[in-house]
């Protein structure tokens, strides 16, 4: 079974990701601020990571760095997909740059963010 940890401080993207991926993922863990995903990060192991870049106390951004700056936290190779309603290229390839695996723009279609969470899932076992 898959876990995953959704990071969104709109809590309406928070469900409407939630509704779409509960259908086949029930291990969800949800954090409405980066201070929050950081310490459930901590504590936990996840297989995917779903983040805004836009967060309160630690953007997304910058905890994607934290996660990826020390190969020897648990995270560091758990994938991670942006959900963002920044759209302009440079967000976007600041993402990659920090470490994320995939980034999807919001507004967006349920299937597409379903298969990329499965493509994200299937690419990390």
């Amino acid at each position: 079974m898959s876990r995953i940890l959704i990071i969104n401080d709109n809590p309406i993207a928070m469900k409407t990701i939630e509704v779409v991926l509960e259908k086949e993922y029930q291990d969800i863990d949800n954090a409405k601020d980066g201070k929050m995903a950081w310490a459930l990060l901590k504590q936990k192991e996840y297989d995917l990571i779903i983040t805004e870049m836009m967060l309160p106390y630690i953007t997304g951004l910058e905890l994607i760095f934290k996660i990826k700056k020390d190969a020897t936290f648990k995270a560091y190779y758990t994938p991670v997909l942006i959900v963002s309603d920044i759209h302009e290229e440079d967000a976007v390839t600041e993402g990659f740059n920090a470490g994320a695996n995939d980034y999807l723009k919001k507004p967006f279609d349920p299937g597409d963010l379903l298969s990329r969470v499965k493509k994200l899932l299937t690419a990390n076992l």
